[in-house]
């Protein structure tokens, strides 16, 4: 699960060995700015940070604010420390990610006709609404192109839109994203579901549907006429959401 704060341009700052197949590892140069090592850095490399739920937008902070005058080195040690434990633990723990309790799906405050109406940008920049697939099973899947698991579960989407497309099923993804970073993105992979984009709006939008932390990736299965039968943040699994729609779309005519 990843913060809803989109990654922009890291520090330009370079330290030797931070390099990697053509790339800066950041999470390296962070390490580097504390003088430890660009050894030390590579052992709690930006993966660790993803892991975590960190972000560009956050390790930029964290390395600007550790780069201040008198910044004590100690106070930089302790959250070093502290994020290494628990990126060790959360590699020793297979923790499934969080599904949205059924309260949380209750209260969302969304009814059925803004969210029908409520509008979008497709890649082509025609205003578009969720309100031409009323009388289809719905899946919703919010996601960003600097959201990496957001990008891992995006073949299994493709995979049972071809499989279940015929039998009512609908995939729309939801970018929390720019027109140019999705466009982009989605001439290099293949993409056979509409993909609308909001950057600034779409966020929002998945809290109104139960997303309360605002967290990416964020799925949504709508029954036909806008009841919301599942809500899932974190990546979904080909079998969980294969079960979903055949259970859901077996009756739907």
């Amino acid at each position: 699960l990843l913060p809803a704060v989109p990654s922009e341009h890291y520090a330009a700052t370079q330290y030797d060995g931070c390099d990697f197949a053509g790339r800066r590892d950041h999470w390296c140069e962070f390490i580097g700015k504390l003088n430890i090592g660009a050894r030390v850095g590579r052992a709690f490399s930006r993966r660790h940070a993803e892991k975590i739920g960190l972000n560009g937008w956050l390790v930029e902070n964290i390395v600007g604010a550790l780069s201040m005058p008198r910044f004590p080195v100690i106070a930089g040690i302790s959250v070093i420390l502290g994020l290494a434990a628990v990126a060790l633990w959360i590699d020793h723990s297979a923790t499934p990610a969080p599904q949205l309790s059924a309260a949380s799906v209750q209260n969302a405050a969304v009814s059925v006709g803004p969210l029908y109406s409520a509008k979008f940008s497709d890649l082509q920049g025609r205003v578009q609404t969720l309100g031409q697939w009323d009388r289809k099973l719905l899946v919703l899947n919010f996601w960003a192109t600097w959201c990496g698991p957001c990008k891992e579960e995006m073949p299994i989407l493709a995979k049972l839109q071809s499989r279940y497309g015929e039998q009512n099923l609908q995939i729309v993804g939801i970018a929390a994203d720019s027109l140019v970073n999705v466009t982009n993105f989605a001439t290099s992979i293949n993409i056979n579901y509409p993909v609308f984009v909001d950057e600034r709006g779409a966020i929002e939008f998945s809290k109104r549907l139960g997303n309360r932390l605002g967290l990416l990736p964020h799925t949504v299965v709508l029954s036909p006429g806008g009841s919301i039968i599942y809500n899932k943040l974190g990546t979904v699994t080909e079998l969980e959401l294969a079960d979903i729609i055949r259970k859901n779309t077996k009756n739907i005519r």
